[in-house]
Order: structure tokens, then sequence, then C-alpha cells
């Protein structure tokens, strides 16, 4: 669930919990939620824009920014803040990196809670730490999670592209019958070689149906329109393409790249993941230069071949 660089969540012993919410009384409206397995509380605030604020405000209801000691806390987490996105997309954690202990080394070297207690267990997103522009010296969780899946154990594909990679979470509990079907193409190697056939900058890249030279691929019978309030058109969304007919989504997906989103698609379409990598690779393909080929527009002039599409 770790992301380098993050809404905030105090994680606070009982005692703690219960004299920070009895005597200060910005903490009187918050909900808080005890983990029967370790005791601690919970709870969920409005966050500040910097991770030393949201540790302060922590700090200031009795406790600290949450800590993550174990795979099942992780679980807990995930389960009910991380992976429903109440009311950010993101959490700030207690994950820090001390530039001036002896431990320090990018960009995994350094590495603690703000609490005091050891790093024992660690989680990272995929590709994290990267200490991405020489600055990422705090952790958050984004309902997003390292290893073989995502939040709450999600699946996570890979895709390799002529312009690099980009892995996406899937969301299997609010769409299970898209991220299925999906996933089928992906164990079959349905997308190994395919192109991104319509690229059209501040809205979307599309790919998934055409081979070198524009040649379609065939397809199973189209799914029937999954949507969820839960998963928006955010920027980096992973969607179904699909005809005026809003049940014939079959293999043919594509991203959101517009920054504010495209949700003049939400309930319309079926978004059904979420950028966890990428966002460079995605604005690079949004920028190549496109022309109408065969009778479709926004067609990239040199093709980016989507060379594989795979679970991570």
């Amino acid at each position: 669930m770790f992301r380098s660089h993050c809404s905030i969540l105090p994680a606070l012993p009982i005692a703690a919990a219960l004299a920070a919410v009895a005597t200060q009384a910005r903490a009187q409206s918050l909900d808080w939620l005890r983990n029967p397995a370790n005791g601690r509380w919970y709870a969920e605030t409005a966050a500040p824009t910097s991770w030393s604020g949201a540790e302060a405000l922590a700090q200031f209801l009795g406790g600290h920014l949450t800590t993550v000691r174990s795979q099942a806390e992780s679980d807990w987490l995930d389960q009910n803040f991380f992976s429903q996105l109440t009311l950010f997309r993101h959490h700030w954690i207690g994950l820090r990196q001390d530039r001036q202990g002896p431990a320090y080394s990018e960009p995994a070297g350094g590495w603690g809670w703000a609490s005091g207690e050891p790093l024992v267990f660690t989680n990272w997103a995929p590709g994290q730490p990267d200490n991405a522009g020489g600055r990422q010296d705090f952790g958050r969780s984004g309902g997003a999670t390292g290893g073989s899946g995502g939040a709450a154990g999600n699946p996570v594909i890979e895709m390799d592209t002529s312009l690099g990679k980009m892995v996406f979470e899937l969301d299997p509990k609010n769409m299970p019958g898209t991220t299925a079907n999906f996933l089928a193409y992906v164990d079959a190697g349905f997308y190994t070689n395919t192109i991104i056939h319509r690229v059209v900058p501040d809205f979307v890249i599309q790919g998934g149906g055409y081979s070198s030279g524009l040649v379609a691929k065939s397809a199973n019978p189209p799914i029937k329109l999954e949507i969820s309030p839960a998963v928006l058109h955010d920027y980096g969304a992973l969607s179904m393409a699909r005809t005026s007919d809003p049940d014939s989504a079959d293999t043919q997906f594509f991203v959101v790249n517009a920054k504010a989103g495209a949700h003049n698609l939400d309930g319309n379409y079926a978004a059904f993941g979420k950028m966890l990598e990428g966002s460079a690779v995605l604005d690079a393909i949004s920028g190549v230069t496109t022309q109408t080929q065969s009778g479709l527009a926004n067609v990239p002039v040199t093709e980016v071949v989507v060379k594989s599409v795979v679970r991570k």
C-alpha cells in the first residue's frame, strides 16, 4: 500500500484515543473505528496538503499518522479505509525517510515510522520507493498495495508499450464482470502486439482491438454494461470502450489522459481500474502525432505498440 511522497489517518492506543476525544473539541466530530486485533483507534480527517501538517494534526489529536506493522493490519486498513476512498483518493500515513539518519540512502534507506516504531513490515506499490523528483520523503496509501495484488488483494496488471510501461489496479469488488472479462483476455495473451489505435489529447487513449496495420482482432461475445459510483473516470482510469450500444464492450479499453478526468463518461462507461504507475508514459502516448487512417480518426502516425499486458 505504500506510495512514496501522501489525507490523514491517525492510529492511536485506546487510552490516547479516548483522551483525545474527551478533551479536544476538534476530535469530537470524528468517526473513530477500533481495530479489535490491536486495540488501536483510527479516524479519517480532512488532510493538510503536507505530510508535516498531517502529522502535526495527528499529534494534536493525541497520536500519530498510522503505522502499518503487519499484513493483517494492512488488510484491515485496506478494508476499512484505504480501499473505501471515503473522503480522499490518498491517505497520509506515518512513513517517512530520515535524510539525516545513519541508515539513509536512496531510494530505500532510512525509512521509519513517525511514532518511533521500527519498520518491520513493508508493502510498497510496484516500483516504489523511487525518489522521483529527488524529494519523495514521505509515505501515503492510495488504495494501492505492492506485490501480487492491490488493495485487499485486487489484481494488478502491467501494460508494456513501445513508449514504456503502465501499471493498473483493477476493481473486481465493484466491477466483477468487467474485470473478469478483461483478465480473461490478459491471461490468454490477447493484447500481445496490439496497438493503441486512438489518441485524443485531454480525453483518452484507446487500444485493445487492432494489431499492426489496423488489422481488427476477433473477440468473444460482448458483455453487459457494468457501472459503479465507486469507480470514476479520473486521470489514469482504465475503462472499457464500446459502440453506441451500452452492452457492446468486448476487448477494447481506454485510459483517461485528461488531468481533470473525463467525468462525462461516469455512469455510461465501465471504468474498472486505476493507474498505479506510468503517468509519464500515458502523457507521452497522449502527445503523439495522429492522422485519419482507414476511416479511423486520431490514429498515431507512428504505431504505439502494446507489447504485452500481464498480471503482476
